[in-house]
């Protein structure tokens, strides 16, 4: 990809800005290490919001596996096997879990407590 087919409107704008979000997401790009050095897009943006899982984009086998290597020397550290284990993105399945448990949750409070339904805690994985 040539930066003058956008200049020149060979391509489109909305598809040069899908491609640049894709490359400063790319873990190792120049893009994406620029963006990480840049004191003044840190002081714009603030602090960082932790995830709880990363985002599937990029994540690969060898990260996965890496996560379980991880796992291993935790539950062998604390000696508990029911250790909290790395995060990993969430799957499908598990964001159908986290939807049905939530509109169960909120079926309940507004069946006893219908005044209360907008203070029903919202479930987060």
């Amino acid at each position: 990809m040539n930066a003058l087919d956008w200049i020149a409107r060979e391509k489109s704008w909305p598809q040069f800005f899908r491609f640049y979000r894709k490359v400063s997401r790319t873990v190792g790009s120049e893009t994406h290490s620029a963006l990480l050095t840049d004191p003044d897009l840190a002081a714009e943006i603030g602090p960082v919001k932790r995830q709880k899982h990363p985002d599937p984009v990029g994540f690969t086998a060898e990260m996965h596996a890496l996560r379980d290597l991880g796992d291993i020397m935790l539950a062998q550290i604390v000696k508990d096997p029911r250790t909290a284990a790395l995060p990993r993105p969430l799957t499908g399945a598990e964001m159908h879990a986290l939807r049905k448990r939530q509109a169960g949750m909120n079926r309940l409070v507004s069946q006893f407590s219908p005044q209360h339904v907008g203070l029903t805690p919202q479930l987060d994985a």
